[in-house]
């Protein structure tokens, strides 16, 4: 009969083991189930105004890296699907260069009363070989009763080629 140690490396050695090769399985299963072998963005719900400064936060979900990218901020009207004025634009998209993961836009000093309504982000951006991609995004402006922001809800996101061109 062993002993209780013996029984016990045994069993750590076999869970360990057993853990191990799970872990591999679901990281494999993890990279694979990425939408595609391109970039992807995503919105993240984290999306905010803070006086003359709105804030879009978006997910690469693809499995190539987001190597730089333009992003354009109008109102919009989503009844029409009309992009209205155009309210900033950004040159650079915040965590661009690196693995897939978080991005950040971020707009300041611009009017905040151009803001009211719905707004609509076009975004260029391109991947590591520097082919370009393109996606729209449109939010509405939900009062959380803060005083110095309002949080955005995101909406359907409307065709890029018909809204941003």
């Amino acid at each position: 009969m062993p002993s209780a140690w013996e029984w016990f490396r045994t069993n750590v050695t076999i869970f360990s083991f057993i853990a191990g090769v799970t872990a591999a399985v679901f990281a494999a299963l993890n990279y694979f189930n990425q939408s595609s072998n391109q970039p992807d963005l995503v919105s993240t719900p984290n999306n905010h105004v803070e006086g003359n400064r709105v804030t879009f936060q978006f997910e690469n979900n693809g499995r190539r890296p987001v190597q730089r990218g333009v992003a354009t901020l109008f109102s919009f009207d989503p009844e029409r699907n009309v992009r209205l004025a155009e309210v900033g634009k950004k040159t650079k998209i915040e965590g661009a260069g690196v693995a897939p993961g978080a991005l950040m836009v971020y707009f300041d000093n611009f009017d905040a009363s151009k803001l009211s309504g719905t707004v609509l982000v076009c975004t260029s951006y391109f991947d590591d070989q520097g082919k370009p991609y393109n996606k729209a995004f449109s939010y509405q402006g939900q009062r959380e009763g803060m005083t110095a922001g309002y949080g955005l809800d995101q909406l359907q996101s409307p065709s890029y080629d018909r809204v941003c061109r």
